[in-house]
């Protein structure tokens, strides 16, 4: 099977949506995974990826000091046509499936490029887009609808939508051939000693939509003296420039080895979400990566936050995970002290997670869900490729 990867979220392996992409993607039998990109990239990748530059009157404007407003219209209303380029490059490429991630441009520049292509479309739904552009990423508010609009329209142009989250399928609708796809969280790890019971640690963005929440755990008063809290991430929250408490550490951004060792001497690991009504539906759709990884790991894990929130409806369906749903910080700590007292609960959630790793999370079930789903629509599909 060759598939043609357009999208503004390419693999790689360091962050994200583009983590989650390189490990779905890579290695699956049979199945070749070429890439289109309007923009220059470095990425390594095992096979050919092109870049095909927009039409001129694009190319001329699209960084130009009307740059901006260019590339918000040509989203919103789906104005870009697909390049002389891009149509050779599919000629060349053959693809049984123009693959996308529902984030960016790029969303546009797919399903108008299958379209032209006479190609079956699969869209990788990871977060709301219009939600997470407009509140988060700078784009208009004013241009919301219409970014909504064409979000939903690369759902119902896509011969295949992969939601990764129920709360994703729930919010664009279910329909056959499609499917839950949940982020791979990595290959299992070697079992490992209890960590520090008095020791929560927490990986990932703490700023952003995340920064109150996480804020208010750091600074709760709750927090007896001898817990102590390893924090790794790129940042922290302004309200925290000051300083931090006693006992609360930030390592920064680390990796590998570094990475492991602090999150495999912790008694419990920690996902905060947001509770505000503006970041309601992101955290209904999206499902956190880091909960994925966190659960191969063998540690108990406590979640806060909305009890609608897609993590929070799977850790309660799966007993994967301590889930704390209301918005008082103080009953983080509250939960964390009862895992020291429980250590049959803490070693229950510990297994939950492993349970959960084995069969939802793992790179090797997540890649068969995928590859079996695309082979099914495939089977179903008459390939009349651009000629």
């Amino acid at each position: 099977m060759r598939l043609l990867l357009v999208s503004t979220e390419l693999p790689e392996p360091s962050r994200g949506g583009s983590k989650c992409l390189h490990r779905l993607l890579i290695g699956i039998p049979g199945m070749e995974v070429e890439v289109l990109t309007h923009e220059r990239t470095e990425i390594s990748w095992p096979w050919p990826v092109h870049r095909a530059r927009r039409g001129w009157l694009f190319y001329k404007y699209w960084h130009s000091r009307f740059g901006t407003r260019l590339q918000n219209a040509s989203l919103a209303h789906g104005w870009e046509l697909p390049s002389q380029a891009a149509l050779r490059i599919v000629r060349a490429a053959r693809p049984d499936f123009i693959l996308t991630v529902a984030y960016g441009p790029a969303l546009v520049s797919a399903r108008r490029l299958a379209e032209h292509a006479n190609l079956p479309l699969v869209s990788l739904f990871m977060d709301w887009w219009p939600d997470l552009a407009c509140i988060h990423l700078g784009a208009p508010r004013s241009s919301h609808a219409a970014l909504e609009r064409e979000f939903i329209r690369l759902h119902a142009a896509s011969r295949v939508s992969f939601h990764f989250s129920q709360g994703m399928q729930d919010e664009l609708g279910a329909r056959p051939g499609d499917a839950v796809l949940l982020p791979a969280g990595g290959e299992a790890l070697p079992a490992s000693a209890p960590g520090d019971p008095s020791v929560l640690a927490y990986a990932g963005l703490a700023t952003g939509m995340y920064a109150e929440s996480f804020a208010a755990v750091v600074t709760s008063g709750s927090r007896r003296p001898g817990d102590r809290m390893e924090i790794m991430g790129p940042g922290l929250p302004q309200t925290l420039s000051g300083g931090l408490p006693p006992g609360v550490r930030h390592h920064g951004f680390l990796r590998g080895d570094e990475y492991a060792e602090i999150l495999g001497r912790a008694g419990a690991l920690l996902v905060v979400l947001p509770f505000d009504a503006e970041n309601r539906r992101l955290t209904r759709t999206s499902f956190s990566l880091k909960f994925a990884e966190y659960c191969r790991l063998g540690r108990p894990i406590i979640i806060w936050g909305p009890p609608e929130a897609a993590i929070v409806r799977f850790a309660t369906e799966t007993s994967s995970a301590l889930v704390v749903t209301n918005s008082r910080a103080d009953d983080v700590w509250a939960a964390f002290q009862r895992l020291q007292g429980q250590p049959a609960l803490a070693a229950s959630l510990a297994d939950g997670a492993l349970r959960a790793h084995s069969r939802y999370f793992a790179t090797k079930v997540v890649q068969a869900l995928f590859a079996d789903t695309l082979e099914a629509a495939l089977s179903q599909c008459t390939r009349n490729p651009l000629s």
